[in-house]
């Protein structure tokens, strides 16, 4: 089974995108890889899909 979540772009470097998950109020200190075909922005609402164990940015909710 798929497992999706939502969160907003808190933080983007060169290492990756932190975010902070629906229902969460602390960011994370991970920090996540995204689709190239994804450009964020801090505060852009995102979905994200579980990927070997961790999540990937698939793209921005409109």
């Amino acid at each position: 089974m798929t497992t999706y979540k939502t969160a907003t772009v808190f933080n983007i470097n060169a290492q990756g995108i932190r975010v902070t998950f629906a229902g969460e109020t602390t960011p994370t200190l991970k920090r996540y890889k995204r689709l190239s075909s994804y450009s964020p922005t801090v505060g852009d609402r995102v979905l994200m899909v579980e990927v070997s164990g961790t999540y990937i940015i698939l793209g921005k909710i409109e």
